[in-house]
């Protein structure tokens, strides 16, 4: 029973991103939404670390900072929430979901993300027509 109840906890995380890929397809102010990691395991779920990345214009960047706990709470509660600027790209925190799994996010300014080096990238949300895709680069942090 243990063994099955820690494969349905790992499930969580990914019906997380699930959750909140469709909350953001109601949110036509995140430009884009991504999945960031060191190796090729964020392509799939279930996934054991989130590390979220928004991209907004300028103009509505006040509003999503203010409104991203709501809408991280809609797809799952989460718990630990934190905030604090990112010099240049805008905002980031970190919280944890019921089961333990930890997120990171970064709300990034669209203006600046193609001057950040990726990692490994999962893009699962892109209002750009692709025109993002070309500015993710995969260089190591």
């Amino acid at each position: 029973m243990g063994a099955r109840q820690g494969r349905g906890d790992e499930q969580l995380a990914t019906r997380f991103v699930r959750r909140l890929v469709t909350e953001l397809l109601q949110e036509p102010r995140v430009e884009a939404f991504w999945l960031e990691g060191d190796d090729d395991s964020i392509q799939w779920p279930p996934y054991a670390r989130l590390d979220l990345h928004f991209s907004v214009p300028e103009p509505h960047l006040q509003a999503v900072r203010t409104e991203l706990l709501a809408m991280l709470c809609r797809a799952e509660p989460v718990t630990g929430f934190s905030q604090q600027e990112a010099p240049l790209q805008g905002y980031a925190g970190t919280a944890k979901l019921a089961d333990g799994t930890s997120l990171s996010y970064r709300i990034e300014r669209t203006s600046q993300v193609g001057k950040v080096p990726r990692r490994t990238v999962n893009l699962l949300l892109d209002r750009t027509h692709g025109l993002l895709r070309g500015t993710l680069s995969f260089e190591r942090r």
